[in-house]
């Protein structure tokens, strides 16, 4: 059967309602005749994946690229499926952000930060995402990084406002960034801070001062003694000094 026949047939199937008769002719025809541009436009119409529909009407312009009408329904198809991976990658982030939450609040910060990370690669404008990645990275770059995204997405967070302001004071103060990490038993990323610092020292006394910090932490992890704040270290020796 000659292609222009197949084509008119299938027309007219389609025409009459029998879509599938209609969408299977052009598939064949498109088969024996690929350049038959007026076969994948009528197929964009039938077919019935968004996907299929959009490989048609490239395959169209392809043989003709002027055809303004073909190009037009294309892009149309275009942002509805970019709507609809958006709408995909905002429910997974979702999922991803619950069940980061979920094994955060059990301790396993690995575990919760990747999946955090996961998030905001699905959804990069979920200002919770951020905020929670701030909250698990042990890195004070990486936490000022991801409150700066969350501040741009509300800038009216005035929680997340202060807490980036605070970050940013510890980047510019990192001898205060390595104390406060001590403080709150983080020894490995106190070290880790300590180190920065002497990195940066400005003369031998001040990297002097910090290398003994260093020194202290080191003996501190060898001995497995936690860090006590003065205060709690003066009244104990107060209390045990009539014992003595």
């Amino acid at each position: 059967m000659a292609s222009v026949e197949v084509f008119q047939r299938a027309i007219q199937a389609a025409r009459a309602g029998r879509k599938v008769e209609a969408r299977d002719m052009l598939m064949q025809l498109v088969e024996t005749d690929p350049g038959n541009e007026m076969a994948w436009v009528w197929l964009s119409g039938l077919v019935d994946s968004l996907e299929d529909r959009i490989i048609a009407c490239e395959n169209a312009l392809t043989i003709n690229p002027t055809n303004q009408k073909v190009r037009g329904y294309l892009e149309e198809l275009q942002r509805q499926q970019k709507s609809n991976v958006e709408k995909r990658n905002r429910a997974e982030a979702i999922d991803l952000l619950t069940r980061a939450k979920s094994h955060a609040d059990q301790n396993e910060i690995d575990i919760a930060f990747r999946l955090a990370q996961q998030a905001s690669e699905k959804n990069s404008d979920n200002e919770e995402v951020w905020v929670l990645i701030s909250k698990l990275s042990s890195n004070l770059e990486q936490q000022i990084r991801a409150l700066e995204k969350a501040c741009q997405l509300n800038p009216l967070n005035q929680e997340t406002a202060t807490a980036l302001a605070e970050l940013q004071y510890l980047k510019a103060n990192p001898m205060s960034a390595a104390a406060r990490l001590e403080q709150s038993g983080k020894m490995e990323e106190a070290l880790q801070a300590y180190q920065d610092a002497a990195g940066k020292a400005k003369n031998s006394r001040e990297f002097d001062h910090i290398y003994n910090q260093i020194l202290r932490i080191e003996a501190l992890q060898k001995e497995k003694i936690r860090y006590v704040a003065p205060s709690l270290s003066i009244l104990r020796l107060t209390f045990v000094w009539p014992l003595l």
